[in-house]
């Protein structure tokens, strides 16, 4: 469901979501000292935007599995959604401390590198790190935060190239399909989204829906 809801920005959410609330429910119910199902129940509650108890169940992923980098990163994405980018950072930089050649770890902190970097407007830090998720991690949302640095930082070339990229892997993408996915309830992320990712989407061409 995870899979579906992340590579395909036209899924059908709420059925999904409600589908993984109840599977991760279960699943720490049947073991409640699995770190592994705490994380998908986490993400469950994040997708719900149940901020607080998404967080409580990423510190008993941790808390079980203290050597798992996993939950620093479950962390700063939760913050970057909280409209939070600096601190996402901060964790970041402590997960990469922790294991800083493991690809996985190195994969998810570019993307939420780029993601934070985005956010605060610093665009000559998030080229670097939407290039580097990209690289590690062919994934649409990368893609679309690729897109968006490059027009902000006004590189007409490859701006050109990455939006042919980004519509080659998600024929037709439209911000509406962005806006679907509903990753937040918080005002500050959504400014941000809309000041620093979605401005640059539409300077790209990319349609409203």
């Amino acid at each position: 469901m995870e899979y579906e809801l992340d590579l395909n920005p036209i899924a059908e959410r709420d059925r999904l979501v409600a589908e993984m609330d109840e599977l991760t429910f279960r699943a720490i119910g049947i073991d409640p000292n699995s770190p592994g199902a705490w994380r998908w129940r986490a993400d469950a509650l994040w997708r719900q935007w149940r901020w607080d108890a998404a967080l409580e169940a990423i510190a008993k992923s941790e808390k079980l599995d203290p050597s798992n980098d996993g939950p620093l990163n479950d962390r700063a994405g939760t913050m970057i959604l909280r409209g939070q980018p600096a601190a996402a950072l901060e964790l970041i930089d402590q997960q990469l401390a922790r294991d800083p050649q493991a690809k996985e770890s190195l994969a998810w902190a570019a993307l939420q590198r780029s993601r934070a970097y985005m956010a605060l407007g610093r665009y000559d830090d998030a080229v670097p790190a939407c290039e580097t998720q990209v690289a590690l991690d062919d994934w649409w949302l990368s893609h679309v935060y690729l897109l968006a640095a490059y027009v902000q930082k006004a590189d007409t070339a490859k701006t050109v190239a990455e939006k042919a990229a980004l519509l080659k892997l998600r024929p037709g993408f439209s911000i509406a399909d962005f806006k679907a996915q509903r990753f937040s309830d918080d005002p500050a992320f959504w400014q941000q989204t809309e000041k620093h990712v979605l401005a640059g989407l539409r300077r790209a061409g990319i349609p409203e829906a």
